[in-house]
């Protein structure tokens, strides 16, 4: 196999349960070509994210790569509009939780 697999690779694992009537507007803030994904592909070691559906009715969760754990804290420490942005998006959901952080095994 070849990609991101066999690198060493910091995810970042959120889980969201969006607010009533909602969808639409998560689904345009955290898909494929979201707002978030448009702020994170400026970044330096960014390598992708991917939006998960959970069983539940308006659950989510998002898994974001890094090239390594400095790429994301670099990005954070450089760049203002993450709070900004995560700010404006809060009426979104009813539940931003961080499952974890770590460095992918494999």
């Amino acid at each position: 196999m070849g990609g991101w697999l066999n690198a060493v690779v910091f995810i970042i694992i959120w889980r969201y349960s969006v607010a009533p009537n909602r969808d639409g507007d998560f689904l345009s803030a955290y898909g494929p070509n979201g707002e978030w994904r448009r702020l994170f592909s400026s970044a330096s070691g960014y390598l992708g994210t991917e939006l998960v559906e959970r069983e539940e009715p308006g659950g989510y969760m998002t898994i974001d790569r890094w090239h390594d754990e400095a790429a994301f804290d670099g990005f954070m420490a450089e760049n203002k509009e993450y709070e900004e942005l995560d700010l404006r998006l809060a009426a979104l959901t009813t539940l931003e939780e961080l499952i974890g952080r770590g460095s992918a095994v494999g």
